[in-house]
């Protein structure tokens, strides 16, 4: 993913996000691994371009940005 250029196609809302989407967290296009349920929102698993993968979790109403390249 280093080297592709993407293109803002969209903005989603948390319910809206899918396994496979390139979205904008903190600043950088990571990869939705998986979403999870959680009491509040949502658990999301994400890789970043490096290939690291994380945890995020966030609320029902958090808006992201959908990018394709």
């Amino acid at each position: 993913m280093l080297t592709m250029n993407y293109r803002l196609v969209d903005t989603l809302q948390a319910f809206q996000l899918e396994e496979g989407d390139l979205v904008d967290i903190g600043g950088d296009i990571c990869k939705i691994i998986s979403k999870q349920d959680t009491k509040d929102g949502y658990a999301l698993i994400f890789e970043d371009e490096f290939g690291e993968k994380d945890v995020l979790e966030i609320f029902d109403d958090e808006i992201f940005y959908l990018y394709m390249p």
